[in-house]
């Protein structure tokens, strides 16, 4: 019995270490293959396929995985599409892309209590509203719009479910999926990036950031209502609603130029 304890031990040990070199190839890979190849095919594929167990249930669970995983596709997909986006030149933003991946897969997915899904769910609005809005600029405005309901609805989601979601959880996910998705065809009228500095790559929309702040403002207010059923106490909400709002009044006001860099 001990000789099978300490066997399996060995065995749990081993397949965690392939996992964590797995994820970590998968980081690295999603990236580089869309620097080499010039187009973002390769990295979206291994991003897919890095999430087969999404297709291994029978059909009528298929969707279900898919919604649960949204998040997490979400920050892959967008990845690639970020260092797709940034350009076939090697900049430090795909170096910071390919590490914030590995970073997400180890560290930051695998997380769970109070406030990590907040966190993931950030994530996957910073990068996933930022892809889609630079793709819909070199496309067409709805494909920022209707990516964008997808993105803003699994993030909502996964905060609602992973916090004692109420039963009307998916219908609260949808609306704000599609309040977000106002947001951003509205500030894909002004197309602002902010590049923080252009040799260095990185690139995130005013949508993405604006709907990032509503969103932590959302976390708060349903935070309060859990805490005393159903009811929402002022208190509890007003700085972050004072923070929330004083810090849209920056972005909108005093950094709202095209492609503006910061």
């Amino acid at each position: 019995m001990a000789e099978f304890i300490t066997l399996r031990k060995g065995r749990n040990l081993a397949s965690t270490i392939i996992q964590v070199i797995l994820n970590i190839l998968l980081g690295i890979a999603s990236v580089v293959a869309t620097l080499i190849s010039g187009s973002p095919l390769i990295g979206l594929i291994l991003v897919i396929l890095s999430k087969w167990r999404i297709f291994a249930v029978r059909p009528r669970f298929f969707l279900v995985n898919l919604k649960s995983n949204l998040v997490d596709l979400t920050v892959g997909l967008s990845v690639v599409m970020l260092a797709y986006f940034i350009g076939s030149t090697v900049t430090p933003a795909h170096y910071f892309l390919a590490a914030f991946y590995v970073i997400w897969l180890l560290l930051i997915k695998p997380r769970s209590g109070k406030i990590w899904p907040l966190v993931q769910s950030l994530a996957a609005i910073l990068l996933g509203i930022s892809a889609a809005t630079i793709g819909g600029m070199m496309s067409a405005d709805i494909v920022a719009v209707l990516f964008s309901i997808i993105i803003i609805y699994g993030a909502l989601r996964h905060i609602l479910i992973q916090n004692e979601a109420p039963e009307n959880f998916e219908l609260i996910a949808l609306a704000g999926s599609v309040l977000g998705a106002e947001i951003t065809w509205l500030c894909s009228i002004w197309g602002i990036i902010y590049t923080f500095d252009q040799s260095t790559g990185l690139m995130l929309t005013q949508s993405a950031v604006i709907i990032a702040l509503l969103v932590s403002l959302f976390y708060s207010v349903f935070e309060s209502v859990q805490k005393y059923d159903g009811r929402l106490r002022a208190r509890d909400i007003a700085i972050p609603t004072l923070f929330t709002f004083a810090i849209l009044a920056v972005i909108i006001f005093a950094f709202s130029e095209p492609y503006f860099n910061i």
